[in-house]
């Protein structure tokens, strides 16, 4: 510490000034570093839900009968030279019967929808996409896209029997 300071020391001191550009630049600063942690916190909230409804769909499934080796959350699947890694992928004797994209509020699922139907174009396999308790099935037919409404969670039996009906 020091125990004095001589009155020649205290006049050499260079106090900055404050000026209305340099309040303008840390504002400016500060919100956006502000919005990119307020950003960062609502994406990782988000993952959080989303996972907490992941759990519940399985549970949800197992209840509606289907298997633990016929439901994963590894697999990869291949569209337009890119690759979807979904939230669950539903199996009928090894092969993707559906995939479920699991979403904690229906904003911005057109994105969702139109990633599902470039990869129906390339893939025979239902897609779905789930809120908690309710599920969307999508079926490709010719060049058109028909939904099938559950308010729970669908058996392996309904979905061979969506994939079998002729439209």
């Amino acid at each position: 510490t020091v125990q004095n300071i001589s009155i020649s020391s205290l006049r050499n001191i260079q106090i900055p000034a404050v000026n209305k550009k340099n309040v303008d630049t840390f504002e400016k600063e500060y919100n956006s570093t502000f919005e990119e942690i307020k950003n960062i916190a609502t994406s990782a909230l988000n993952r959080i839900s989303e996972s907490v409804l992941e759990e519940k769909i399985l549970e949800n499934l197992l209840k509606a009968g289907w298997k633990k080796e016929d439901i994963s959350k590894t697999e990869r699947i291949k569209f337009n030279d890119r690759y979807l890694i979904p939230d669950i992928t539903l199996k009928d004797n090894g092969s993707i019967l559906a995939f479920i994209e699991v979403k904690q509020s229906s904003l911005n699922i057109n994105d969702r929808i139109a990633q599902i139907k470039a990869i129906q174009k390339q893939h025979n396999a239902l897609a779905i996409i789930s809120l908690g308790d309710y599920f969307e099935v999508y079926k490709k037919v010719k060049e058109q896209f028909i939904v099938y409404k559950f308010a729970s969670a669908p058996t392996k039996t309904d979905l061979i029997k969506i994939i079998k009906e002729e439209n």
